[in-house]
């Protein structure tokens, strides 16, 4: 088994998936630590760190992503595996709208996000954030980890098969 990022969206199932490694004795389960508590964390030879969307200072961050996934795929020499958490558009969108609608406090933020705000409906801010998550944060884990490294679960797919969902990661 290998030590555990999770990455997605706000409001796209995060904090569920990473509750599956919470529960199980081999994994030291962090709910948005800093990347330097993921970094030095030692959970011990028998278990495994999983952590959930790490938080960093914000500068040189991979676009798309809360961290700068280069510098923390170095590192961590290799020994992650990265998930990627995709939800329907729609359902994430009714989910993020608070949040944008307070002053954009979800990160990471497009980089257009102040025109948005002027320009756009609250809705469609909510998209272009979705948006900008799922396309540049996943270009960024797929580019830096390779594809071998990362698995791509959807909510839905998770929500409906729990159990097919995290034998994936196991066999992987």
């Amino acid at each position: 088994m290998h030590n555990v990022l999770i990455l997605g969206c706000g409001r796209s199932g995060t904090s569920i998936f990473g509750e599956l490694f919470e529960s199980n004795y081999f994994f030291d389960y962090m709910f948005e630590p800093s990347v330097n508590d993921v970094l030095q964390n030692k959970p011990g030879i028998c278990r495994r760190t999983a952590a959930k969307v790490p938080k960093s200072s914000g500068k040189d961050n991979s676009p798309g992503l809360s961290i700068n996934l280069e510098e923390f795929h170095k590192k961590t020499k290799a020994d992650y595996k990265y998930i990627f958490i995709v939800r329907h558009p729609l359902d994430t969108i009714c989910s993020l709208k608070p949040g944008i609608a307070e002053n954009w406090s979800h990160n990471p933020k497009p980089p257009n996000y102040r025109y948005l705000q002027k320009n756009k409906s609250l809705a469609e801010c909510c998209a272009f954030h979705w948006d900008h998550i799922n396309r540049a944060g996943l270009d960024s884990m797929l580019s830096i980890a390779g594809k071998d490294n990362v698995l791509i679960v959807k909510y839905e797919e998770f929500v409906n098969n729990p159990k097919i969902e995290a034998k994936k990661y196991i066999d992987s």
